[in-house]
């Protein structure tokens, strides 16, 4: 496993600049080394980074990595994601796996049409454009795969 550790310093440098010391949301894999407790109920030990996805000020839970279920298309390089539990739908980031996602799409399905989805990935706002709305999107951090038999419509 490659430490990413340097890569999350300078993304968190990047982020706060001169006000080190300030707290910020980070999205990152890695493997937890636990380490004797030293009161109960607390968990002791240290992550070894393997992957920075993200390093932002301005999010909450949203931002956690969480397994998803929904129905996915893509249509010339613009894609959304359906959830099944919700019906939110949102569009898919060009960021994380979305390009191997892709191209298992395009493999299994006509551009277009739904296809149920497992993903983790995490939600993500979208800055506004002059005078629109803010939005938020998803960004697809693994494609667990597609299922053409199952639909959540």
């Amino acid at each position: 496993m490659q430490d990413a550790f340097p890569d999350l310093e300078k993304k968190y440098l990047d982020v706060v600049g001169e006000n080190a010391g300030s707290r910020v949301y980070v999205v990152v894999e890695g493997e937890l080394q636990p380490k004797p407790a030293g009161e109960e109920g607390h968990f002791r030990g240290s992550l070894k980074v393997s992957k920075v996805h993200s390093v932002n000020e301005g999010r909450g839970c949203n931002s956690i990595v969480s397994k998803m279920g929904g129905m996915f298309a893509s249509f010339e390089g613009v894609a959304t994601f359906k959830l099944c539990n919700n019906g939110q739908t949102y569009s898919i980031l060009n960021e994380g796996a979305f390009k191997s996602m892709e191209e298992g799409y395009k493999k299994l399905m006509e551009e277009g049409k739904m296809v149920y989805a497992e993903i983790y990935g995490y939600r993500k706002p979208i800055p506004a454009e002059q005078g629109g709305t803010s939005k938020t999107g998803m960004v697809v951090t693994r494609l667990v795969g597609f299922d053409r038999s199952f639909s959540c419509e």
